[in-house]
């Protein structure tokens, strides 16, 4: 049996983000924190991302989300040195879906082989080739991440699938999920440890959208999707099933993941959850990136708090 360990890496923040966006029908007044991050996977001899985030220095991100919009994004040096490692560890990276703020910094990673569906290309290059006047279908896809898309596929490094594939890593299996949030999106499932996670990319932005009960017995679909909410729903069920419940749904884009598993935030206010250690794996959050000069967690200054167990 394949074992696993996941880690949800913060690497932006929006402090006022309209829920709206995440949640579709509900929230039009609503506005809260919501984080940027991409999923560390290690085992099986494995260092994977799912998903890279954005370059910060990117002229596209620049104007998508200034500064006044986005609090202190970081690079990928930054983000993984919190837990011991550097962007040249990384083998593999999964790709949920082409845009800029989830496939906008696979530059920063020179030794990985990156996976994403080959639809999700097509229709994005294809969108990209209509008129302006379509340019609501491609306003969050960079069209140079689709240019290094092909110096990838030049170096051997691209690997174009065709809709599921099963063990491309143990127990790893990539899912498609066309026609939901975008075109060609995908979602990752992992098989370990007699449970299945599930890292839905941007198919699912909130618990909120999964989490059912008297109050509310319905499913919500994302608020923001190129596809029909039709197909997004479905997805969102698949996915449940898949996963058996909430908590293990990897959710990239939910602040509340910070509290509901053990997590930190370095000195630039970004957090590290751990969401799964696998047996015999010692704490990433246990590195000297968050530790002060007497040795206790907390190098941020704020306080044994910040180090969650729930």
């Amino acid at each position: 049996m394949a074992e696993w360990s996941f880690w949800m890496l913060e690497y932006a923040r929006v402090e006022d983000h309209p829920t709206r966006k995440s949640l579709y029908g509900v929230g039009f007044d609503e506005r809260g924190y919501m984080p940027y991050c991409y999923v560390l996977m290690e085992g099986e001899g494995h260092r994977v991302l799912i998903d890279t985030g954005f370059d910060p220095s990117a002229e596209f991100v620049s104007r998508f989300l200034p500064e006044s919009v986005v609090n202190g994004a970081a690079s990928a040096s930054s983000v993984l040195a919190k837990v011991g490692l550097t962007p040249e560890d990384i083998d593999t990276i999964l790709i949920t879906h082409a845009h800029f703020d989830h496939m906008g910094n696979l530059q920063a990673f020179p030794n990985a082989q990156v996976w994403i569906q080959e639809r999700e290309v097509q229709q994005w290059e294809y969108a990209l080739s209509l008129p302006e006047r379509f340019g609501t279908l491609s306003q969050a896809t960079d069209p140079a991440d689709l240019s290094y898309l092909k110096q990838l596929q030049k170096e051997g490094r691209l690997n174009l699938v065709d809709g599921r594939v099963e063990d491309v890593l143990p127990g790893v299996d990539l899912v498609p999920a066309f026609d939901s949030h975008t075109d060609g999106s995908q979602y990752i499932t992992i098989h370990t440890g007699g449970e299945t996670w599930v890292m839905p990319g941007d198919n699912v932005y909130s618990y909120r959208n999964v989490e059912t009960g008297s109050s509310n017995p319905f499913y919500r679909g994302i608020g923001v999707g190129n596809g029909s909410l039709w197909r997004s729903l479905f997805v969102i069920d698949e996915m449940m099933q898949c996963a058996g419940e909430s908590s293990r749904l990897m959710i990239p884009h939910e602040g509340q993941l910070f509290e509901r598993f053990p997590s930190i935030r370095g000195e630039d206010n970004l957090a590290v959850a751990e969401m799964r250690l696998a047996p015999d794996t010692r704490s990433r959050l246990d590195t000297a990136q968050f530790r002060s000069g007497d040795g206790s967690v907390g190098a941020a200054g704020l306080g044994s708090a910040d180090v969650r167990n729930k």
